[in-house]
């Protein structure tokens, strides 16, 4: 859940774009958001980490990136979804992007 759900109990725009991402990093993972991860209880504490080392350092994503998609992804594709994830999980809601830059217009007819 959203840092700001715990002390607000409310629901918003921002705590849907939240939710977005940890879907989109539970796709990329294939792990449940909720365990034990590497001394987290919290998906998204144990991965922005790795995801912004592989983002930005440019560092192989095989560490975090489900082992059936394994060879299956385009790189710059995963690298998208990455950004996308780091964005919707952001810890100020107000610097999470909009639902129309998460998802485009186009893509929004598909689904």
């Amino acid at each position: 859940m959203a840092p700001e759900y715990q002390t607000t109990n409310k629901f918003t725009d921002k705590l849907d774009i939240y939710s977005f991402g940890v879907i989109l990093l539970e796709l990329i993972t294939g792990k449940q958001p909720v365990g034990h991860f590497s001394g987290h209880t919290n998906m998204v504490k144990w991965a922005k980490p790795m995801l912004s080392k592989s983002l930005f350092e440019g560092k192989d994503m095989s560490n975090f990136v489900d082992e059936e998609l394994q060879g299956y992804y385009d790189p710059k594709q995963m690298d998208q979804m990455v950004a996308c994830v780091l964005a919707c999980v952001h810890d100020d809601p107000q610097r999470r992007p909009p639902m129309s830059r998460v998802i485009p217009q186009q893509a929004r007819y598909i689904l």
